[in-house]
């Protein structure tokens, strides 16, 4: 089972302010770099995205931004009622789409992602706890390090 470890940027700042990798995972959580592609492609410049994906234990189901899934044509496979924080029973489209993470060679073949609008925050799609059903997550929020398995 490859293994992907990651440490949040040390050199971040806020308001001029050096903060550690340990404030850094805090703020942004653990991101991974990925690109968004269709069923069964590789990524490319025409048909990809490239961007980062959270890896969010409090989300029932993986996720992609609904503008970005368009405009790299994902196809839709259904729509489903999504709830949050936010929205309750929201019907939402469901894509079919790939997540693969540069440099390590693994992809998350997402059947039924659902659409949502993540594209403020800085990413591209969330790992829910459906992916991760078959995966190892750590995740060392004092050394601001995190790990996962696939």
């Amino acid at each position: 089972m490859p293994i992907l470890n990651f440490r949040a940027n040390e050199s971040s700042e806020i308001d001029g302010k050096q903060i550690s990798s340990s404030e850094v995972l805090e703020i942004a959580g653990p991101r991974f770099p990925a690109f968004l592609i269709r069923p069964n492609d590789q990524p490319n410049e025409h048909e990809s995205i490239q961007g980062s994906v959270l890896v969010d234990t409090g989300a029932r189901v993986t996720c992609f931004d609904v503008s970005i899934a368009e405009r790299i044509g994902l196809p839709v496979v259904d729509s489903g009622s999504m709830s949050s924080a936010t929205h309750s029973n929201h019907i939402v489209p469901i894509y079919a789409g790939t997540i693969a993470l540069p440099d390590s060679g693994l992809t998350l073949k997402c059947n039924r992602a659902y659409g949502v609008s993540l594209e403020e925050f800085g990413i591209v799609g969330l790992i829910g706890r459906d992916a991760l059903t078959n995966a190892i997550f750590i995740y060392n929020g004092s050394d601001g390090s995190y790990s996962l398995a696939l």
